[in-house]
This record gives structure tokens, C-alpha cells and sequence, in this order.
């Protein structure tokens, strides 16, 4: 029996399940999920206008699940990883999402087949990459049907190297000043391959680079589970904690909102550096800083609506593109109405914003009610 028992933790601990107790989670930056999934929203809601706020928001996810998961997983017993258990961690952490991943992608494939878009032969090899998850890896198709679909293909990669990521940061254990020193080499090395493909291989499409490409964004994620470790281990030894709380939260929101007129007024000859780079300091520091959550701003965004959103934000991320697409077709086909006046672009996105969140609650719902059958 002591030995069942010690397989099945082992088996536990690989697929990340761990059975040591949890940490609590940090409502501020649960807060900070819920923004930046509205920034996103608002983004694909509004148009081009404000790209600034969905390459934000994205910033944002990679680096706060990199934060998130060391901060989570930290004090759980680990195992040296093998490609086999790093791929069941990775399935686990998204297997739950895939379902609507598969629902999203018919729903966007019902209405590129009504406007008859492309040919079958085109929305055949659109399927084949994106169902499972593989068209990040790819330089055409990679924002194809359900177009949000390419930060789950990103993700399931950078949750393939956390454990290996993890399993190094406990055995060197590394100072402030290396983990310092690795975080600004990995954003030198960002800078040089968007500087390198933009200026040296032009033919390539450097959105696909830097801003959709796995082993690319596994630098922000990178980052983020290095200041995870920070703040687990030893947050102490971070100066920028000691200070007013208050002061920096609102010295970092100036610093955010500073980035993104640096990216409205910036143009495109330099969306290699604007993507990513431009974002991830600010990102990092923001997520450091309200990770702490003392301050004033930690407590006006921490409110039970945007916990709330939080709670659904990867069902509403996944739903919201969809749903935008839908609602401006029927407001046109229902009431003869374009989205060219600012009252008509108001009433789409709260129409748009209601019908996203009720449908991420439903299928929640449905989930919970489902699992429980399975219990």
C-alpha cells in the first residue's frame, strides 16, 4: 500500500498536481489578469487604433504565467523533469481549455465559410495546424479562424518548459544579482532577433517572430517565472518592495501608460522592438510590484468585478474574438446598422462584452457540472 501510495504521488508531482499545500493566490494580480483581458477585449473591439492595448495585454498573460507559476509550484515537491512529464504538465494546464479551443475554432470556421473566404483546401490545412495547437510554429496561418487561438499554441510550449525552468532554479538557487543578470541578457537577446529579422531578413514576417513565436515568448515567460522566484524566495532583497508602496504602484501605471503613447506614436518601421520589447520591462515591473499589493492602486483594481473576470478570464479570452465578429454581422444584417459613429461603436462592445461574458459563465458552468458527474 506505502508503495501505491508513493507511486501515485510521484505521478501527481510530474503531471503538477502537486499534493503539498497550495500558496494563497495574490488577488491583485488576479486583478491585473482581469485589465489586461480588457485591454484585449477593447483592442479587437475597437480596431488598429489602440493596438497599443492588446500587445500590452498580451505582455501581461506571458509574464504573469511565468510569475504565477513558480510562485504557485514553488514549495511542491519536484522530480528531475523528463520530456514525457514536462508534456503531461503541459496537457494538464490546458487540456481544460481545449475543449472550447475545438468550439471556437468551428465557430470561426461557420463564418469564414458563410463570406467564403478561402478555398477548402486552404481552411483544411487552417484545421490541420491549428487543432492541435501547432500553427505558432508556422509563418502563415497563425492567427487563422479563431485568431486568439495562437496564445494557447504559445502557451502549451512555455508550460512544456516549466518544469525544466523550475527544476534549474532549485538547484542553482541563483542571487538577486544573477537572476538580474539573466533577465536583462534574455531582453538583449529579444532586442538583437527583432533587430536581426527585421533588418537583415525582411522577407520574413516579423509579427510571426516576435510577437507569435513560441521560443521567442518563451523569453517573457522566462522572465516572469525568474521574478516569481524573486518574490517567492527571498522578496526581501528587492529594494523596489521596500518602497512606498502607493508612490511606485502609481509610478509604474504612469510608466505603463507612458509605453503605450510611446507605441500609438511609433511607427511601423519599428513594430519589431513596439511588439514586445518596448512592453516587457513595464509588464515585469508592474506584475513585481502588485504582486506586493499594498498600495492604493492594488486596492481600487481589487474588487469583486475584476476577481470575477479573472475567474473566467481564459474562457472570455478565448470567446470574446468570435463574439465581436458575430455581433457586428448582426447588428449589420438585424437593424442596418455600421459601427461608424461612437454611439454605435459603445452599443456593439457592451453588447459584445454582456454576450462574452454570459457565454464564458455557461460554459463554466457546463465544465463544473460536468467534472462533478465525472467525480
Amino acid at each position: 500500500m506505502a508503495e501505491q501510495q508513493s507511486q501515485a504521488t510521484a505521478f501527481l508531482i510530474e503531471h503538477g498536481d502537486g499534493v503539498t499545500k497550495k500558496r494563497n493566490m495574490i488577488l491583485p494580480l488576479q486583478a491585473v489578469r482581469a485589465i489586461a483581458c480588457l485591454m484585449i477585449f477593447a483592442y479587437h473591439g475597437i480596431g488598429p487604433k489602440i493596438n497599443f492595448a492588446g500587445v500590452w495585454g498580451v505582455s501581461v498573460f506571458f509574464v504573469l504565467s511565468g510569475f504565477v507559476l513558480v510562485y504557485s509550484y514553488w514549495d511542491r515537491p519536484t522530480s528531475n523533469p523528463t520530456i514525457k512529464g514536462a508534456a503531461a504538465f503541459s496537457w494538464s494546464k490546458i487540456k481544460r481549455l481545449f475543449p472550447l479551443h475545438v468550439i471556437m475554432l468551428i465557430v470561426g470556421l461557420i463564418r469564414e465559410l458563410l463570406q467564403q473566404q478561402n478555398s477548402i483546401s486552404n481552411y483544411v490545412m487552417k484545421l490541420g495546424l491549428t487543432i492541435p495547437l501547432l500553427q505558432t510554429w508556422f509563418p502563415v496561418g497563425y492567427q487563422a479562424l479563431n485568431s486568439v487561438d495562437w496564445y494557447l499554441s504559445v502557451t502549451l510550449v512555455l508550460y512544456f518548459a516549466f518544469p525544466f525552468i523550475l527544476s534549474s532554479l532549485k538547484k542553482k538557487t541563483p542571487n538577486k544579482k544573477d537572476v538580474l543578470v539573466i533577465i536583462a541578457s534574455i531582453y538583449f537577446v529579444q532586442i538583437s532577433i527583432g533587430a536581426l529579422f527585421y533588418y537583415l531578413l525582411p522577407y520574413v514576417d516579423i509579427k510571426w517572430i516576435v510577437y507569435c513565436f513560441p521560443l521567442y515568448r518563451l523569453g517573457d515567460f522566462t522572465i516572469g517565472c525568474l521574478l516569481g522566484y524573486l518574490f517567492t524566495v527571498n522578496p526581501d532583497s528587492l529594494s523596489l518592495l521596500k518602497k512606498n508602496s502607493s508612490l511606485t504602484e502609481w509610478t509604474f501605471v504612469l510608466l505603463t501608460i507612458i509605453s503605450w503613447a510611446v507605441h500609438y506614436f511609433t511607427n511601423e518601421t519599428l513594430k519589431w522592438f513596439t511588439y514586445t520589447c518596448l512592453f516587457l520591462p513595464f509588464s515585469a515591473g508592474l506584475i513585481l510590484i502588485f504582486a506586493k499589493g499594498e498600495g492604493s492602486v492594488s486596492k481600487l483594481i481589487t474588487n469583486r468585478a475584476t476577481l470575477f473576470l479573472a475567474g473566467i478570464s481564459s474562457y472570455f479570452f478565448l470567446i470574446h474574438r468570435q463574439m465581436l465578429y458575430y455581433v457586428q454581422a448582426g447588428m449589420k444584417l438585424l437593424f442596418h446598422i455600421e459601427i461608424n459613429t461612437h454611439l454605435h461603436l459603445v452599443i456593439f462592445l457592451i453588447i459584445s462584452f454582456v454576450l462574452t461574458l454570459l457565454a464564458a459563465v455557461i460554459y463554466q458552468m457546463i465544465e463544473n457540472r460536468l467534472r462533478m458527474k465525472k467525480c
